[in-house]
């Protein structure tokens, strides 16, 4: 992948005053937006994400939700996770597995729905940040 292919995708994830330092120096969220630039700079049309919000603050996780809604205007992005707090908050469609596959849109996902998911009621936490 070319330098200028690589300094536009990391100037889109807000780190191109970044580029020089070290991926250890880096907190948890830049190197998610780091790894995040390294797949945009091939021009992907889907963008596949597995447990991106691991370890990310709740303000940092805001700023990676924006980041998401903005590629998700060009691009597919498809991603795993266990958080549907966080899902929820930035997807049209969820796909829930649990021995079998359940769809829904991201507003049909319910307290009932989870429990039948889950096989079991969930309690569920909602935080206002």
């Amino acid at each position: 992948v070319d330098r200028r292919a690589a300094a536009d995708a990391m100037c889109e994830v807000g780190l191109a005053d970044h580029c020089r330092r070290r991926f250890s120096a880096l907190s948890g969220g830049q190197r998610q937006r780091v790894l995040i630039a390294r797949a945009l700079a091939g021009d992907p049309e889907l963008l596949l994400l597995d447990e991106p919000t691991s370890n990310l603050d709740p303000h940092v996780e805001g700023e990676f939700q924006q980041l998401l809604r903005r590629l998700n205007e060009r691009m597919t992005i498809l991603v795993v996770s266990h958080d549907l707090g966080f899902v929820s908050q930035i997807v049209r469609t969820v796909v829930c597995v649990n021995q079998r596959v359940f769809c829904h849109k991201s507003s049909e996902i319910t307290a009932g729905a989870i429990a039948e998911i889950y096989g079991h009621d969930v309690k569920m936490v909602k935080h206002d940040h």
